[in-house]
């Protein structure tokens, strides 16, 4: 797993641009293929997702169990947001359900 730093992403950064959007601490980025789940074409939000989570997990020290995909797909089924069908489905997901997940793995 990669391993960003905040100070990392303003490496490098365009001084002339009028905005920078960064995070403070660290985290860890999730791509296409970890967890041996092919899930191109299909994946980000999925990913995305668990990359955010991960800054709860080495920033909050929030002890949680760390979700792969179809422990996601499970828990927007347990919250009435998906239907069971969704399981093991290659549905995408988008920010309404990253919010779902964050609220519940980490109760903010």
């Amino acid at each position: 797993m990669l391993q960003i730093k905040s100070a990392d992403c303003l490496h490098g950064v365009d001084q002339d641009k009028e905005a920078v959007y960064t995070f403070k601490g660290i985290t860890e980025y999730w791509h296409y293929g970890n967890q041996k789940i092919d899930d191109r074409g299909w994946g980000c939000g999925y990913r995305t997702l668990q990359t955010l989570i991960s800054w709860f997990k080495l920033n909050l020290s929030h002890q949680l169990t760390f979700p792969d995909i179809y422990d996601i797909q499970s828990i927007l089924i347990s919250t009435g947001d998906k239907p069971q069908s969704f399981y093991k489905s290659h549905e995408w997901i988008g920010s309404f359900e990253v919010g779902l997940v964050i609220q519940t793995i980490t109760n903010v």
